[in-house]
């Protein structure tokens, strides 16, 4: 029902209702470890379009909890951080760079970095230099597209990665 409605808006309203969502109460308490799933934001249509992806809204799990912050438990800052990171995804409609994976096993995750932006951007994290970078977001293709990690990467890292891979890069700026 909340993905009708969230459909149903101007891009302008959708983006800032997913901002909304992706920082509430309820995105925060699934981040620590509660059960259910909430949308925090979505793929532009030329991104998903490049991508071959028709379901363009991007949610949150306890699976998202288990990677993002459970992987994560051996540095409590870390944790923390990376929880943070998910205010974030606000931004994802601007990105203009993406891989598609494809596993053996036939698994399919995308990544997509996410454009640094000084007004938006966690900047409260003890690595300083991290502060600055734009945001790799890994997606999983399971139930929805389901946030899977997030970090601090830059462009050139993050393509390089992707190459490495053998990842095919979407780069809709042609870069």
């Amino acid at each position: 029902m909340l993905k009708d409605r969230l459909l149903a808006l101007p891009e302008a309203a959708r983006r800032a209702a997913l901002r909304d969502i992706a920082t509430s109460w309820r995105v925060a308490r699934i981040m620590d470890g509660a059960p259910g799933r909430a949308p925090v934001g979505m793929l532009s249509a030329s991104l998903a379009d490049a991508a071959g992806i028709s379901d363009r809204m991007i949610w949150v799990s306890r699976a998202t909890f288990e990677h993002l912050v459970l992987d994560h438990l051996g540095d409590p800052s870390d944790a923390a951080f990376r929880k943070k990171l998910l205010a974030l995804i606000a931004n994802v409609t601007d990105a203009a760079l993406g891989a598609i994976e494809v596993r053996d096993d036939g698994t399919r995750t995308l990544r997509v970095l996410i454009p640094f932006t000084r007004g938006f951007h966690v900047t409260d994290t003890s690595r300083a230099s991290r502060a600055e970078r734009p945001t790799s977001l890994v997606l999983w293709f399971d139930d929805g597209m389901r946030v899977r990690s997030m970090l601090p990467t830059t462009e050139r890292r993050f393509k390089s990665d992707a190459n490495r891979r053998g990842d095919m890069i979407i780069d809709l700026n042609g870069s």
